[in-house]
């Protein structure tokens, strides 16, 4: 029991764990948010434009919702999937890997809230809800920027937490040679720092 919250151990326990497929997907998430941060942040450097907003908007955005679904992937396959309150669904060992939707940023946080020893702050919780607004309004209106600002205001919070949270999930668990190093967010830093 925590937080006056009663997990389900059962469900959880009887998925079986295939552990060498589970490690590979968390590498791939952990490779694609690198990569969809990296490709973000380096939008936020080469200047302050509306391609570059968006595209940093995109990707950065990304890459949160993937090192979340790291996360909760490495501590229970379960965490990550859309149905996980669905019995039936969790029961049946013979879905295939492509008709496991995964959930959205929303669920994975309140997942994360209730199953988990890391929880974002509030203001962390609000600068991903507003970059989740800004991000649909591009993939499915128009992207108009309001007041330039504050969205890179937002940016910038959330780039760090990034930083930190990896940090901190690297220090209980050494990612392997994925290109994530202490000397690559030193080298961001200064980079971003002319933009601060």
């Amino acid at each position: 029991m925590r937080l006056g919250l009663k997990i389900n151990n059962s469900i959880l326990k009887n998925r079986k764990k295939d552990t060498k497929r589970v490690k590979k997907e968390c590498d791939e998430l952990l490779k694609n948010a690198f990569s969809s941060f990296e490709h973000g942040v380096e939008h936020l450097v080469d200047g302050v434009n509306e391609k570059n907003i968006k595209f940093s908007i995109l990707h950065i955005f990304n890459a949160i919702e993937l090192i979340i679904k790291y996360y909760l992937l490495d501590e229970n396959e379960v965490l990550i999937l859309t149905n996980i309150d669905d019995k039936n669904y969790l029961k049946n060992d013979n879905i295939k890997d492509d008709d496991q939707s995964t959930a959205d940023i929303r669920t994975l946080l309140l997942r994360m809230n209730r199953f988990s020893d890391y929880v974002f702050t509030d203001d962390f919780l609000e600068n991903i809800e507003k970059l989740r607004k800004k991000r649909n309004l591009i993939e499915h209106k128009k992207f108009v920027i309001e007041d330039e600002k504050d969205i890179l205001k937002i940016l910038f919070f959330i780039v760090e937490g990034f930083v930190d949270f990896v940090f901190l999930l690297e220090s209980s668990a050494p990612f392997e040679d994925i290109g994530f190093s202490e000397r690559w967010v030193n080298n961001l830093g200064s980079r971003l720092a002319d933009y601060l």
